[in-house]
């Protein structure tokens, strides 16, 4: 179980919580340590007086008076007196801090035959020893009458103090999470190949520089994708007028295995050159739409089926979903190209919907990709003759494509190699 908090907001209203309860900890400790003090000292102090009124009270009277008084202080609740010769108080000791704290006064304050005692129970009474008239005697005083105890009030201070930091962290964070927002949700939209506005500059000075940097980070990789895939569609449709006029030149040849040849020398240059052409196109622009997967599965399978291709469907039924029609073709042909070109039959294409997720997934029966190249396989470029059957016409953009493709869904594109034998390529959007 996780302790702290997910958020910033969290984090740093539990941090300012937890340094204000310890600073009102500290000081309601404090407060109550020298409250305590100051009282005790004047508690020990009237106890003493009072004491010392008595023992001077008992010393100048007469024994019947003496006597008298005795008997009716015996039945004082404010402050019981008790000869004792007829009197042992019930006495615990030692007591709580604060009466410890009164006894340790008292006892040199009366002189050294006075003695404190402190009786617990359901009324908790603080007795003192002390000498007059050449008798000893026990007067009680009930702590009641003196204990310091924690206003109400200052626990209501410290509970409104708790919640102005939660206020004071939920204002500091709204000012920092509202620029953090927008440069989370431009991150993930240039994650997705797309191309996010700029992130306004705001906030404290960090987060500002951090905008900026992110600001001048996408234009420039805006830049290097422009340029980019302005070289590769030059380079790609100058090469097609040359190749037509060759794929003219071979149709005219008479020697036929030689014409054969070239013509398939051909097809694959023009192949290669297709797929550099989908690879560099902007799919980010294309509008999403509601689509019915299964239906566009079986159209893209019929296809394959008709060149000869046998390819197996189970297509569990599903609501329309939006997506970018166009690309999710292109994911799919890439998914089916690169199962029946590099894997074997038979090859079998799987969708479904759960927990808020669709899943799709090619599997093949081929001989699988060592689990050290899983995720290199999907960087442009990458093709692993060694693993997979290495067919013509193929540049390494196919997977390249389909990862892209994914994550302009917000996706996720994985490769896993089947117990079975065989790979299963799988691609997870949110519906």
């Amino acid at each position: 179980m996780k302790l702290l908090p997910n958020t910033l907001f969290g984090r740093i209203a539990l941090l300012i919580v937890l340094v204000m309860l310890g600073s009102q900890i500290v000081t309601v400790a404090l407060f109550r340590h020298h409250r305590g003090d100051f009282v005790s000292r004047r508690v020990s102090e009237i106890i003493a007086n009072h004491a010392r009124s008595m023992a001077l009270a008992l010393e100048v009277l007469e024994p019947a008076q003496r006597n008298a008084l005795i008997e009716k202080l015996r039945h004082d609740s404010a402050a019981p007196l008790f000869p004792a010769r007829q009197f042992t108080p019930p006495a615990q000791v030692p007591g709580p801090p604060f009466t410890r704290r009164i006894a340790n006064r008292l006892e040199p304050a009366l002189g050294p035959e006075t003695q404190v005692l402190f009786q617990a129970g359901e009324r908790p009474t603080l007795w003192v020893k002390f000498r007059a008239a050449g008798e000893d005697y026990w007067v009680g005083y009930p702590t009641s009458r003196f204990e310091v105890e924690t206003p109400w009030t200052l626990i209501a201070v410290i509970f409104g103090l708790v919640g102005v930091a939660v206020g004071s962290a939920f204002l500091v964070v709204w000012r920092i999470n509202r620029p953090l927002r927008q440069l989370a949700a431009s991150a993930s939209a240039l994650g997705r190949g797309e191309e996010p506005a700029p992130v306004e500059i705001t906030g404290p000075e960090e987060v500002r520089r951090l905008s900026r940097n992110f600001n001048r980070m996408a234009e420039d990789l805006r830049k290097l994708d422009a340029d980019r895939a302005l070289l590769l569609a030059g380079v790609s449709h100058d090469l097609r007028t040359p190749l037509a006029r060759l794929r003219l030149g071979t149709e005219m040849m008479s020697d036929a295995s030689l014409r054969d040849g070239m013509i398939q020398d051909i097809e694959d240059m023009d192949r290669i050159i297709g797929q550099f052409i989908s690879f560099v196109r902007d799919s980010g622009n294309e509008p999403d739409e509601q689509v019915d997967l299964s239906e566009m599965i079986d159209g893209i399978c019929e296809r394959y089926r008709r060149l000869g291709h046998a390819i197996a469907a189970n297509l569990a039924p599903l609501p329309p979903v939006r997506v970018k029609p166009t690309a999710m073709q292109r994911l799919i042909g890439n998914l089916l190209d690169n199962a029946l070109r590099h894997g074997a039959g038979p090859v079998e294409i799987r969708i479904s919907g759960a927990q808020g997720k669709i899943a799709l997934s090619v599997l093949d029966h081929g001989p699988g990709i060592p689990e050290a190249e899983l995720e290199r396989m999907k960087q442009p470029f990458t093709q692993l003759d060694a693993a997979r059957s290495g067919g013509k016409g193929n540049s390494g953009l196919g997977l390249a494509i389909v990862e892209r493709i994914a994550r302009l869904h917000g996706g996720e594109f994985t490769l896993a190699n089947r117990p079975e034998g065989g790979l299963e390529a799988r691609v997870e959007w949110p519906e």
